[in-house]
């Protein structure tokens, strides 16, 4: 995606974030979920749906993606299972993540599994995706309080521990950050920073397997990241940016430059920043951009800002759905059932489309922390 324009820089409506070290942002605790947007009876159903289209004998499969696997995906299919309590679709998506991906010298996942030159799946980047990790991480620790498997918070443990050994890094003013992956996302002084790679519940929950300081100061400074990465015109964050790893010690962190060759709109990735903050007391970037483009056009962009006709697409179902539920948690009742009514209108038309199905999901599960 070309990365040559950049977000205008005058702000948008923002609002406040969590920065106090060591407080806790609220995390999906609780399972499973009584999901609203539906009647509960149906939502067996739709996971039973989702099963059948999208896992094989626990294998994720990105069916937009020529039916790669990736631990990100890996990720969602655990934590969706311990949503609906089917520990038997947990057991089967651990065990295949953790004899085809779990394959490095740490207790990290290699992020790709694809068709190789011989047309067999098999591993074909041994590099991790940091996302990947802390969703897997995450979906152990549910798993281990739901089903009362102390053997899941242990591995949840060990990748946390390896977390910090491998893509911990300390940048500009005492800020830590975690890289996106172990190699590629650093040069001249600068490393990526993808504010969607950033989940605070994920946080959460290993602050309270192990370094709860170091955990709740990571926690921190990228909330700062993000918030800092959003005051645009838009006040929506970009899927990739460039963070200097060293200033004079006076310099602001300032995430507003592009990472090359990656999209710095906020597009496909980004709108996983107000998916994971749904699953947070407090919403980090509230979208007001979105909700107002819905009120003056009836649609929300796949891409902001808008820049040509590929650009100009509408969004997916999914993405619908994760702003209908920043607008409920926002107030914006009246709004948020418009977008979330054309959410489930849109999904019926998008039979087989792997991420917004995932985004749908895990979008109106959330719903139970505005009942907190």
């Amino acid at each position: 995606m070309n990365v040559s324009c950049s977000i205008e820089s005058t702000p948008y409506r923002t609002e406040p974030y969590l920065s106090t070290v060591g407080r806790k942002i609220k995390s999906l605790a609780m399972l499973p979920i009584c999901l609203s947007l539906m009647n509960c009876s149906s939502f067996p159903e739709a996971w039973k749906d989702y099963k059948q289209i999208f896992i094989e004998e626990g294998r994720v499969i990105d069916t937009g993606n020529k039916r790669i696997s990736h631990s990100e995906g890996q990720g969602y299919g655990m934590l969706l299972s311990v949503y609906f309590n089917d520990e038997h679709a947990f057991e089967e998506m651990w065990a295949w993540t953790k004899q085809n991906l779990q394959v490095r010298k740490d207790h990290l996942f290699s992020w790709l599994w694809a068709k190789g030159p011989n047309g067999s799946f098999e591993v074909m980047d041994t590099n991790n995706a940091t996302d990947g990790d802390l969703l897997i991480a995450y979906s152990l620790f549910q798993a281990s309080k739901q089903w009362n498997n102390e053997s899941y918070s242990t591995i949840a443990k060990d990748i946390s521990k390896s977390l910090r050994n491998t893509v911990l890094k300390k940048i500009q003013n005492n800020k830590y950050l975690l890289l996106p992956a172990e190699y590629g996302f650093q040069n001249n002084g600068l490393i990526a920073f993808n504010p969607s790679y950033q989940i605070m519940a994920a946080y959460d929950a290993l602050s309270e397997l192990e370094s709860p300081n170091t955990w709740h100061k990571i926690q921190e400074d990228s909330l700062s990241l993000i918030k800092k990465s959003s005051n645009n015109a838009y006040g929506l964050p970009p899927d990739w940016a460039a963070v200097q790893t060293h200033t004079n010690g006076t310099s602001p962190v300032n995430p507003v430059s592009p990472w090359p060759d990656k999209s710095f709109y906020f597009g496909d990735e980004a709108i996983r920043v107000l998916l994971y903050q749904l699953w947070q007391q407090e919403l980090t970037v509230t979208p007001h951009y979105l909700f107002d483009q819905y009120q003056l056009s009836g649609r929300i962009s796949r891409y902001i800002p808008q820049k040509n006709n590929k650009h100009n697409q509408e969004a997916m179902a999914g993405y619908y759905a994760i702003v209908g539920m920043n607008a409920k948690r926002a107030g914006k009742t009246e709004i948020a059932d418009q977008l979330l009514k054309k959410a489930k209108k849109i999904l019926l038309k998008e039979n087989n489309n792997y991420y917004s199905h995932t985004l749908y999901l895990l979008a109106i599960s959330s719903n139970h922390w505005l009942a907190q």
